[in-house]
């Protein structure tokens, strides 16, 4: 991203903040004021403009994006409203997604629980099955691109590389994201819909084990990719069936022609297969059977986009007080917004007590917001009996109990329990509200942690204006503090 002050405004549209930036430019969280709603909008980098000007592919691209998407509507898919040029900024505007990319729930060396993994993978399928009908392949399927809200919906994002109809099966383009790319990606060979299959394959493979199959270099995953066979799932993760090894390899294949035909052809052997599995003993399975795993519920106004599917709402973790969850879903909700509640849920039914509890929750947060919650998480849970879950296991069934047991744990005892702040938590929580209008959701947790290192209110507002870049946002929120006192 460029040193440039975020605009107030781009073509009709209100600037708000940053949600990120990407390989082609920056992403905001906009405002629409005609039909008063958020949205995302994504620009083209200056550099990058320029840097292509003289053929113009880059913009060509940008509007590839546009006319790709625009032409999609589906609940897997973002929707793109609109497409626009102001001065030299080209952008697109895409409906806003409250929630996080699987990449969040993908954490190194812990595979998803497998109901899990079979349900964001037949949302992804389902949503490649309906574009890749309408001729467009989005050749840069990864996990980033993934959004899954705390409904359990997941929807595809960014069609920055997309191109339309038979333009998608020229040669001589080599786009995508290493790690996710097909063989015919990496040797500028002819692309078609099964290029997508293959990423969703990789994707698919990091869910059931924890584990990229193909790791390395740039250059070393492209010979890996090309020559290597990955370990099947099963040599990694015993308790996975036979028939998922075999369904990985088909979706992994080297040669396009001897993977699956088309996303919906998968859809349907992965429905086969969750049926076949959903009967055995399997103490990985924590979410309710997904909608799109039914094939009575893959309606002809689902796939034109024409309604919503019911979305499976994770199961209650069972032997776990719901209060001490609900607690520590709002603290870690500070950090992850509304992802949280299926992450906890996710950890209760992985975890055997609290301090697992807490390392698997910390383990998805970035290292800016770990240690916080870290210590957020000892005051919660201090004084709290130590649950210890206890799994029985029979056919077809699972059952977890908690037992206190007779040790405690207090807040003498609790480790990273913080000092006292100086400041009251009505004067922190204000701050805090003014701090957002500048930082967004993370200003609670960053007003927490500078009140723990201020002596007084005063050091306390000059430690938050120091967390402002801009000068004049700086300036604003002091002049906001000041009128407030």
């Amino acid at each position: 991203m460029s040193n440039e002050a975020t605009p107030a405004q781009i073509g009709k549209y209100r600037i708000d903040r940053v949600l990120g930036t990407g390989a082609m430019g920056v992403v905001y969280l906009a405002f629409d004021p005609h039909l008063e709603r958020p949205v995302a909008l994504k620009t083209v980098r200056r550099e990058l403009l320029a840097s292509e000007d003289r053929s113009g592919d880059m913009l060509q691209r940008f509007r590839n994006e546009a006319r790709a998407a625009g032409r999609l509507a589906h609940p897997n898919i973002v929707t793109v409203h609109d497409f626009g040029e102001d001065g030299d900024t080209a952008y697109i505007v895409m409906e806003y997604v409250a929630g996080h990319g699987l990449d969040t729930l993908l954490v190194p060396g812990h595979p998803l629980p497998l109901s899990e993994a079979f349900h964001w993978l037949a949302q992804l399928l389902a949503a490649l099955a309906y574009a890749h009908e309408a001729g467009v392949v989005h050749r840069d399927i990864k996990p980033a691109n993934l959004l899954v809200t705390a409904a359990g919906l997941l929807k595809v994002a960014d069609f920055g590389v997309a191109r339309v109809g038979s333009a998608a099966t020229s040669s001589g383009w080599m786009i995508g994201t290493p790690s996710y790319m097909s063989p015919e990606q990496f040797e500028g060979a002819s692309v078609d819909a099964r290029a997508d299959l293959f990423s969703a394959g990789v994707v698919l493979y990091r869910m059931l084990t924890g584990r990229q199959p193909f790791v390395g270099s740039p250059a070393t995953i492209r010979q890996k990719v090309i020559k290597d066979t990955p370990a099947r799932p099963s040599e990694i993760v015993s308790v996975l069936p036979p028939a998922l090894d075999a369904m990985v390899a088909r979706a992994l294949a080297r040669r396009p022609e001897d993977r699956f035909d088309s996303a919906a052809q998968w859809l349907a052997s992965l429905r086969s297969l969750a049926a076949s599995t959903a009967a055995a003993d399997d103490d990985r399975t924590i979410v309710t059977p997904s909608a799109y795993l039914s094939a009575s519920s893959f309606s002809p106004a689902l796939a034109t986009g024409g309604g919503n599917p019911p979305m499976p709402v994770p199961s209650a973790p069972q032997g776990w007080p719901p209060e001490v969850l609900a607690r520590i879903e709002r603290q870690l909700a500070i950090h992850m917004g509304p992802l949280a509640s299926l992450l906890v849920r996710r950890a209760a039914t992985q975890a055997n007590d609290l301090p697992a509890l807490g390392a698997q929750l910390a383990a998805v947060l970035p290292d800016t917001a770990r240690l916080e919650f870290e210590r957020a998480f000892a005051r919660l849970t201090a004084g709290l009996p130590e649950m210890s879950m206890i799994t029985s296991a029979a056919p077809g069934a699972r059952a977890a109990t908690a037992t206190a047991k007779v040790s405690a744990v207090s807040p003498a005892t609790a480790t990273g329990t913080p000092t006292a702040s100086a400041i009251d938590q009505a004067s922190i929580d204000a701050v805090a509200v003014k701090l957002a209008v500048y930082l967004g959701p993370i200003a609670k947790m960053i007003a927490t942690r500078e009140a723990r290192h201020a002596a007084n209110f005063d050091e306390f507002v000059q430690r938050i204006e120091a967390c402002i870049t801009d000068a004049e946002q700086r300036r604003r929120f002091r002049h906001d503090v000041d009128s407030s006192g």
